[in-house]
């Protein structure tokens, strides 16, 4: 033994050999790599190098030896760990005996490690790119304008030194077209492209309005590519209801729930002197406002009572009727309605028609239709028993046929002396008639 403590060329690679040898004076190194490598030791020496040195983002399998006892000339190999790569240097590192001190040491490391960088895969159309670096395991955002939906995950920088999936895509968020309820109504965009915040106004064709009190309806491409609001109304013809009467002392000619497109309606005041027509325009509104009367007198605002009708009744009370008052008639069974079947109380204190009456059915009618129904009744009943006598009678001519061919055909087969084929006695009595033909011919002197 040297009797001092070993010393390094490099303080971070000081290794100091164990107190007490492994290996006997006469004991040979098993080592497979030993070579003469510095200056030669007197045999009964041995030397042994400690632990490997620890390189930068590398690993040597020789990390895991406890007892960090190594021989001279031993080999320990390193590899970048995983996301690095090899820069420079040599992967192999080897024991060594000093020149200087005569102890073992390890050669000074050479190799480095560098991470893997996957470099900057780039922009993307209508996004913004958000990264810090390229290099192993890091990972790359991308954040798409307003107005466009991103299609894609983010991007992973990986050991082998390229991305992990393709660059992610921003789509334009576009709605789809909105398919009409019905063919009277007409949807119009604000942006033809039906891009994020387009709105679409539903209406309906001229002449035909909303089954509600709405004129349109809107709906807004949100940002997830679909319409705001799942609306379904629907177009129908488009009428006018009955003019808002601010007062009693306005009346109106005809009175109507409704008015369809096209007709007009007479305003009048209770002075008579006022008047004003308004028409029902196509797209369900009147063309012109409602005019303004003086109020009444208030003993004008009743009508008188309506008397009973014969074989009928209404739903007016007794005694005098409000403005306003509506009274509808009916007739008992057997009775027709003459006239209109309601009245109106206007604010002048008149009624707007006069009361109807009850007339007995004509019998003659229902009579003419009877008799029709019977007509038409018997007649498909001979016509039915027509049909079921030619049944009959086809049945009966097939039924006898038959039998005539039974009898025909037992003259043939009854004695079994005489049983022949029904093509023998074909061609028998084609011979007879052939021989009685032959008879009746006279036979030329030539042929005798």
């Amino acid at each position: 033994n040297s009797g001092k403590n070993a010393t390094s060329i490099n303080e971070n690679h000081i290794y100091k050999p164990p107190l007490e040898p492994s290996l006997t004076a006469n004991e040979e190194s098993t080592d497979k790599h030993a070579t003469s490598y510095g200056p030669k030791l007197p045999n009964d020496q041995k030397l042994f190098c400690g632990k490997v040195p620890i390189v930068s983002n590398a690993i040597s399998s020789m990390y895991s030896i406890k007892d960090r006892i190594i021989p001279v000339n031993t080999v320990a190999t390193y590899n970048c760990i995983h996301g690095y790569r090899k820069v420079n240097g040599s992967e192999k590192l080897r024991c060594v005996t000093s020149r200087t001190t005569k102890t073992a040491v390890w050669e000074t490391p050479t190799l480095k490690c560098q991470i893997v960088d996957c470099g900057d895969p780039g922009p993307v159309e209508h996004a913004k790119q958000h990264a810090f670096t390229f290099t192993f395991n890091e990972t790359v955002f991308y954040t798409c304008d307003s107005g466009y939906l991103p299609e894609g995950l983010p991007l992973i920088c990986t050991a082998n030194g390229k991305w992990n999936r393709p660059k992610p895509k921003c789509k334009l968020i576009q709605c789809p077209k909105i398919e009409p309820h019905d063919t009277n109504m007409l949807i119009e965009y604000s942006n033809n492209d039906r891009v994020n915040g387009t709105i679409a106004t539903m209406k309906c064709k001229r002449g035909f309005r909303f089954n509600e009190t709405k004129q349109s309806y809107s709906r807004v491409c949100e940002w997830s590519g679909s319409w705001s609001r799942n609306l379904s109304p629907h177009c129908v013809r488009a009428y006018c209801d009955t003019p808002p009467k601010p007062h009693t002392g306005l009346l109106i000619k005809p009175f109507a729930n409704r008015y369809n497109a096209g007709e007009r309606v007479l305003l009048l005041c209770l002075t008579r002197k006022d008047k004003k027509s308004i028409l029902c325009t196509e797209d369900g509104v009147w063309d012109d406002a409602i005019m303004h009367c003086p109020a009444p007198h208030p003993k004008s605002m009743y009508c008188p009572q309506v008397s009973d009708i014969p074989n009928g009744s209404h739903n007016g009370s007794k005694g005098k009727q409000k403005a306003g008052t509506r009274i509808v008639f009916k007739c008992n069974n057997n009775y027709l309605l003459n006239g209109t079947p309601w009245i109106y109380c206007q604010a002048d204190g008149t009624w707007t028609g006069k009361v109807p009456s009850c007339s007995v059915k004509s019998t003659s009618v229902s009579i003419e239709r009877t008799s029709s129904k019977l007509t038409v009744l018997w007649t498909c009943i001979a016509v039915v028993f027509v049909l079921i006598l030619v049944i009959i009678a086809v049945l009966l001519l097939r039924w006898r046929q038959r039998q005539l061919q039974r009898r025909h055909w037992r003259r043939y087969f009854g004695n079994h002396t005489y049983r022949q084929s029904k093509t023998n006695i074909y061609h028998n009595n084609q011979e007879m008639k052939l021989f009685k033909q032959s008879k009746s011919q006279a036979v030329p002197v030539t042929d005798l």
